[in-house]
């Protein structure tokens, strides 16, 4: 890690933190608009990233530690996913430091919703409030972050199971509270590689004005790369260390009970990189599943309790050096 980087992670640690404190207290004053980063060209590909679903609950460290591995790779592009109403109370701060990183195009994705929560089960009424309200919340900010990144992807909701005429009504309801649709796309997250979804879809934006969103495509949830899915995420499969690295290393054992399969790191990353699709590395850590370390072996167990309930310890962070080697490996050009 050079002096130069660590002056990097530093800048954007006290930038998201401003950030997080300023939306806490009602402040959206739009303070990275004083402080002059440079962006890679608009257009840049970002063809891999990583789907983050607990970002919001992680601690700063984790995230310093994740912006860190992001800078050291040399990536020239990133997409990173999240659903931030893991933590209603501090949803984007974590966000806001990802966000910020200097010189790289980057395209910020988030779930409003997930498929196991109460609310995206219940009375449909109920559902479409609960997205309508997350809609305004994101909408702001949109408008603090839309100057600083490259693109902005929508999904209603992490592996939805909807009709797709209902997944129409939730974009239709979101859009509706947008302000505008300047660099916003929709996308559709599932975990089978069916229900494509309309490529143009034109809703009213809060204004009232018909908007055309382009480039909506489909997100699988797999380990393989085949089908008609432009992104595809391991998420509900394990990419595993199988090779030592920091003298620590994973093998298809070290967590049971993931109903998308198993594929070593090496493996997985050879075919993300030959692959047109974009690749959303998921790894347990990132949900802060319960870590175990014995003879150099890592394992992890599945949480007892849901993603809202867990906590990341800064003194031990879930995204640690260990995790960071791997992120390099997989945004490395």
């Amino acid at each position: 890690m050079t002096v130069f980087n660590w002056f990097l992670v530093i800048i954007i640690a006290i930038i998201g933190l401003i950030i997080g404190v300023g939306n806490a207290y009602g402040i959206r004053s739009g303070i990275l608009s004083y402080i002059p980063i440079p962006r890679a060209p608009e257009g840049t590909v970002n063809k891999n990233g990583l789907q983050v679903i607990g970002l919001s609950k992680w601690s700063v460290a984790s995230t310093t530690n994740c912006a860190e591995a992001i800078i050291d790779s040399r990536c020239t592009g990133f997409e990173f996913s999240y659903c931030p109403f893991f933590n209603p109370d501090s949803p984007f701060r974590n966000a806001n430091i990802l966000n910020s990183i200097p010189t790289i195009s980057i395209t910020e994705t988030i779930f409003l919703g997930w498929r196991n929560e109460s609310a995206m089960q219940g009375d449909w009424s109920v559902t479409i409030e609960v997205i309508k309200d997350r809609a305004n919340t994101v909408n702001t900010h949109i408008n603090e972050i839309r100057g600083r990144v490259t693109k902005i992807v929508l999904i209603p909701v992490l592996e939805d199971y909807w009709r797709e005429d209902q997944w129409l009504q939730a974009v239709a309801v979101i859009s509706s509270q947008l302000d505008s649709g300047d660099k916003v796309y929709f996308r559709r997250s599932h975990m089978l590689n069916t229900d494509i979804p309309p490529e143009i879809i034109t809703a009213r934006l809060k204004n009232g004005e018909n908007y055309s969103f382009v480039n909506t495509y489909l997100e699988a949830h797999k380990i393989d790369f085949g089908g008609d899915a432009k992104t595809i995420s391991n998420d509900g499969g394990f990419v595993y260390q199988a090779v030592p690295v920091l003298g620590m290393y994973e093998d298809a054992g070290s967590i049971s009970g993931m109903p998308g399969g198993y594929a070593t790191t090496d493996n997985w990353f050879s075919s993300a990189k030959k692959s047109s699709k974009t690749a959303m590395l998921w790894r347990p850590a990132y949900n802060l599943f319960p870590r175990n370390i014995q003879n150099s072996r890592i394992s992890y167990a599945l949480p007892g309790v849901t993603l809202d309930k867990r906590f990341d310890n800064g003194a031990d962070p879930f995204f640690n050096t260990f995790e960071a080697e791997i992120v390099k490996q997989f945004l490395s050009p």
